[in-house]
């Protein structure tokens, strides 16, 4: 018996931002998403693809030629919903852009579950439970940094991620010191985030500095790309060294647990846009169970649509840690959607038994 085939369309947009983002690396106006919605019988399911431009592997023309291949990735859909599964399409899919994958993974599971934005039916989606997150401090002039963390001191949040490696070393370092002496670390977690910005002759002083401050981790202080000196300053660092940038691009890595072994990061910071998808960051899940390792994960300035679906899918693991989930209030103009901020936690409105 002939199965009725699935419809395809994509939309793109480009999403201005409600202020200038900006890291280490440069500063972002605007973001560009595509919309991937899937059709079969009366049901819909929709995913977002969100490359992050001077980050993703892939670039714009990449992410636009595969998507292209409407036929190729209806063959996907069609194989994933036949196995009841989405791992096939990490498998299938294995060369295409990693955004692309996280998308239909993304889309496809929406068509599953028959129902308008759910993913992974749990406590979380019937509006029962919530999840802790971190907020987030973009770099910018030391004034507005320091009043953005105090806006979200007021909102109630206990863990703050702040942007650094931009300023001048001795601003950003100022302001650390500003929050440690008004919040002892039992009150408040402080992660940073350097990008990448820090050179290995001059990163291990910064890491003593921030050991002072108690610091909760410091997300990628070197370029990745250099396994050997990211080892290194792991194994010397006074504080916690979380790999971010240094996952892009090991998705084919088939010894994952290995790695963790080898490499001994204290804490992985998960990006399923980035890393090859949902398949890929259950996988890396997987590894850091196997060897100790512990993991949050983080948004990659997705809209609501990859919002959403990243806070379903880390949701059952029950991390505890604050996720990184609080990339939604950046855009200028925020797409309707059953979840929310309550204060330092996300909700959603119930959306499925």
């Amino acid at each position: 018996m002939k199965h009725p085939k699935i419809d395809i369309s994509i939309q793109k947009r480009v999403n201005p931002f409600a202020f200038p983002a900006t890291t280490s690396r440069n500063t972002l106006l605007e973001k560009t998403s595509w919309y991937i919605t899937l059709g079969l019988e009366g049901h819909t399911g929709i995913g977002e693809v969100s490359p992050i431009p001077s980050l993703s592997l892939e670039t714009e023309a990449e992410v636009e030629a595969a998507l292209q291949r409407e036929e190729w990735l209806v063959e996907a859909a069609e194989e994933a919903l036949a196995a009841g599964k989405t791992s096939v399409i990490s498998q299938r899919m294995s060369r295409y852009p990693s955004s692309v994958v996280f998308g239909l993974e993304c889309a496809v599971l929406n068509l599953m579950a028959k129902k308008p934005w759910l993913l992974f039916p749990s406590a979380f989606t019937r509006g029962s439970a919530s999840m802790a997150i971190n907020g987030l401090v973009w770099m910018g002039p030391i004034e507005k940094m320091t009043a953005d963390a105090d806006t979200l001191l007021a909102k109630g949040f206990r863990c703050i991620k702040i942007k650094i490696g931009h300023l001048a070393w001795a601003e950003e370092f100022g302001l650390l010191q500003q929050l440690r002496a008004r919040f002892p670390a039992a009150v408040l977690e402080i992660r940073v985030d350097a990008n990448g910005a820090y050179d290995i002759a001059t990163v291990g002083s910064i890491l003593a500095q921030l050991q002072k401050l108690e610091i909760h981790s410091i997300e990628q202080p070197i370029a990745a790309g250099n396994a050997l000196a990211i080892k290194k300053l792991i194994s010397n660092s006074p504080i916690p060294i979380a790999l971010d940038e240094e996952l892009i691009g090991l998705r084919a890595l088939e010894d994952r647990v290995l790695y963790l072994k080898t490499i001994k990061p204290h804490y992985l910071v998960l990006k399923p846009t980035l890393i090859g998808g949902l398949e890929t960051t259950r996988q890396w899940i997987a590894a850091c169970k196997a060897t100790g390792t512990k993991w949050w994960l983080t948004s990659s300035l997705e809209t609501a649509v990859g919002l959403n679906a990243l806070a379903q899918f880390v949701f059952p693991y029950k991390n505890l840690m604050p996720q990184g989930l609080s990339t939604g209030t950046i855009f200028l103009e925020t797409m309707e959607s059953p979840i929310y901020l309550d204060g330092a936690e996300l909700r959603m409105n119930p959306i499925g038994k």
